[in-house]
């Protein structure tokens, strides 16, 4: 019998039904991996609740050093903007360089 269905091709009915009962199979394991996810992240909030808060001092100095940080990443966001800038025109200019050569040797 595994012989024949491989031989003659699948009916439209057949194939909608393997296709939905895929589509069913991967909902069900989608659904258990979320649920999964869930009760993991759960019990590690709640880890992370049991453990003792952090020392007053360090809550006064984190501000300004998130703020240096952000500070910084801005700065080198800018750097990276200039450099990409540069390295577009630069190509502009390799292309422009190339066409005339090209157009004035040929």
């Amino acid at each position: 019998m595994s012989t024949n269905k491989k031989e003659q091709p699948l009916t439209r009915q057949v194939y909608r039904e393997q296709q939905r009962q895929s589509a069913d199979d991967f909902e069900h394991r989608d659904q258990e991996r979320v649920k999964v996810e869930r009760e993991y992240s759960r019990t590690h909030r709640q880890a992370e609740a049991d453990q003792p808060d952090k020392q007053p001092d360090e809550e006064a100095t984190e501000p300004s050093s998130r703020s240096k940080i952000t500070n910084t990443s801005d700065q080198r966001i800018h750097r990276l903007k200039q450099k990409l800038n540069l390295a577009i025109i630069g190509l502009i200019l390799a292309i422009i360089i190339v066409y005339l050569v090209l157009f004035l040797v040929g």
